[in-house]
C-alpha cells in the first residue's frame, strides 16, 4: 500500500485539488470518501505507466507547455461527482460558470 499521506499533500499543495478538511467559503462538504479508499501501488503504476508513450496513443512530450497549461486551467475549472446512480459526472464548478456567466 502507499505511504502517501492525502492530508499532507492538502496542506503542501493546495490548489483546490485537495479538499480534505472544511474550508471557508467552499459549500461543497470534505472529501471524506477518497481517504478510506486503499490503491495498491502496483495498480497505480500501471494505470501511470499507460498515460506514457508508447502505452498511450498521446506523447504529452510533443505539446508545448502552454498548451498543457491551458488544458490543466480548464480541468481545474471541473468537478467530478457521483450520482445516487453511482455513476461519474463532470461538472464545471460554479465559481466557473458564474464568470462564464452561466448563471
Amino acid at each position: 500500500m502507499s505511504l502517501l499521506n492525502p492530508l499532507a499533500c492538502a496542506s503542501c499543495y493546495n490548489s483546490g485539488l485537495f479538499h480534505f478538511t472544511p474550508e471557508k467559503n467552499r459549500r461543497e462538504p470534505p472529501d471524506e470518501w477518497s481517504l478510506s479508499l486503499k490503491i495498491d501501488d502496483r495498480l497505480l503504476k500501471d494505470i501511470i505507466g499507460r498515460l506514457y508513450y508508447p502505452e498511450s496513443p498521446c506523447e504529452f512530450s510533443l505539446l508545448g507547455a502552454d498548451i498543457l497549461g491551458q488544458v490543466y486551467e480548464q480541468f481545474l475549472g471541473k468537478v467530478i461527482r457521483l450520482t445516487k446512480g453511482r455513476r461519474a459526472k463532470v461538472e464545471d464548478k460554479p465559481e466557473v460558470k458564474k464568470v462564464a456567466g452561466g448563471w
